[in-house]
């Protein structure tokens, strides 16, 4: 999405085999966006558990696409 002030939402939805998994990921998630957002100064960061799944959120400025984009792409 793109949001007035140049800035873009990045929406992630990933699937886990159960509740437990997830909810163990998303302590991971989001111990490691708040380290990344100290080197991309994003503008909002959210993760949450929705049963299986953990829906993340990161908002940033347009001018950092790019780096941020790299973030979510597979291998990362």
């Amino acid at each position: 999405d793109v949001l007035p002030g140049d800035l873009v939402v990045f929406h992630s939805l990933i699937g886990f085999a159960g509740q437990d998994d997830a909810a163990s990921a998303m302590l991971r998630a989001a111990e490691a966006l708040e380290s990344q957002n100290l080197s991309h100064g994003f503008e909002d960061l959210g993760v949450r558990q929705e049963g299986e799944n953990l829906r993340v959120r990161v908002i940033v400025d347009v001018s950092k696409f790019a780096e941020v984009f790299r973030l979510f792409a597979p291998g990362n």
